[in-house]
């Protein structure tokens, strides 16, 4: 979500969840796209989560990001996405 209001914050970016409204707490955003972006890699890259989501591979290989503790997991039996180097 991108804060698109008049003001000094316009521009930030912001988390917002299917089940909530936009969020800007300091751990839920990130000062420009490009922040987000280098998070999004950076767990692509290394593992780990993005806001609570990580990152699985349905049978088609398209990638999906879901909570750890989702039944959707084992229900559409979604595979962790491979990480390709550890920090």
């Amino acid at each position: 979500m991108i804060d698109m209001q008049s003001g000094p914050e316009q521009g930030r970016i912001g988390w917002a969840p299917p089940d909530d409204c936009g969020q800007f707490d300091d751990d839920l955003a990130w000062a420009s796209l490009g922040a987000c972006l280098n998070r999004v890699a950076d767990t692509l890259e290394f593992g780990g989560t993005f806001n609570d989501l990580a990152p699985y591979l349905t049978a088609e290989r398209e990638l999906r990001w879901v909570y750890r503790d989702d039944e959707e997991i084992e229900e559409e039996g979604l595979l962790p996405a491979p990480a390709n180097r550890s920090r």
